[in-house]
């Protein structure tokens, strides 16, 4: 599975989180901050660590 995420950087933004999850920037965002998904803020941007997303799609997705 980890072969999946080759080309995903160790942090990623909402934007390609959204394209790996299938789902839209606002979907990551209210996923952000219901604690859904682990986000860093570095400045004005939201990274997201590829652990997280593999965290996700090997739990079958979020409860929040």
């Amino acid at each position: 599975m980890f072969e999946l995420f080759e080309g995903v950087p160790d942090m990623t933004t909402r934007t390609t989180c959204a394209e790996v999850l299938g789902v839209t920037v606002r979907t990551v965002d209210r996923l952000i901050k219901a604690g859904g998904i682990h986000a860093v803020r570095i400045g004005r941007s939201v990274r997201i660590p590829k652990t997280e997303i593999l965290r996700i799609v090997e739990s079958g997705g979020v409860n929040a």
